[in-house]
């Protein structure tokens, strides 16, 4: 969502788990919701490894759809060993797109540098670039 890098881009956002129900862009748009602006982390650096690579999206208009809550303190150790899922799109090749939404129900497994947390177990349940990891309570 980084909108210097994708300057003829419009951002929306999809509540739904699977998009390839979906034909067309026509088809999809209807179900999507305008963003009315990005605004990617200060710190975003667009090459690998991608450090700061998240950034808050402010909706053209309310949804009915209820917010995640999120922590308003750091992550510490902690966390290690508890449930998290982890949802994305299963992206196993660079320039391919994938639409199917895909999660799976794992741990998380360390703290990573700086900016990241290793969610899964490294073979088969593992996040990617773009994932999202939920801790579970």
């Amino acid at each position: 969502m980084d909108p210097a890098s994708h300057p003829q881009h419009t951002f929306r956002v999809f509540f739904g788990a699977d998009a390839t129900a979906y034909a067309s862009a026509d088809d999809f748009d209807p179900v999507t919701v305008p963003v009315a602006t990005v605004v990617p982390h200060p710190d975003y650096d667009p090459a690998p490894p991608y450090f700061a690579d998240l950034g808050v999206v402010r909706l053209a208009a309310p949804t009915e759809v209820a917010p995640l809550a999120l922590p308003e303190v750091a992550l510490t150790a902690a966390i290690v060993g508890m449930p998290a899922r982890i949802v994305g799109y299963g992206r196993i090749h660079l320039r391919r797109v994938y639409n199917a939404s895909r999660h799976a129900d794992t741990v998380v497994d360390r703290l990573g540098d700086v900016d990241t947390i290793v969610v899964g177990d490294g073979l088969k349940r593992r996040t990617c670039l773009g994932d999202l990891a939920v801790r579970r309570s």
